[in-house]
């Protein structure tokens, strides 16, 4: 039971972070991680691999497009399947 109950708890919080964002162009990293349920680590290494792309803005920092993540967790659909599904729902509209 308790399991059932940390993954509502993360679908939540990933609902929570699309929805904080989902008007913003750029994101953070940490907000790009969460809009697609992984952690900053994993983005990290889907960027080194080449399957996000990054921007740098004007303060040095880097960040993402928001497009940029739509087009990944639409290409990558099945994969976050099992992990949450009203982030792509969100994101269609």
């Amino acid at each position: 039971m308790q399991d059932t109950d940390e993954r509502i708890l993360e679908r939540l919080n990933n609902i929570e972070a699309l929805l904080r964002v989902q008007n913003r162009a750029t994101l953070r990293a940490k907000e790009a991680a969460d809009f697609l349920g992984v952690c900053p680590r994993t983005l990290h290494d889907l960027v080194k691999a080449g399957k996000i792309r990054r921007v740098q803005l004007s303060n040095g920092r880097f960040g993402f497009r928001r497009e940029e993540m739509e087009r990944y967790a639409r290409e990558n659909e099945a994969f976050y399947a099992d992990t949450d599904k009203a982030w792509l729902d969100a994101v269609e509209q």
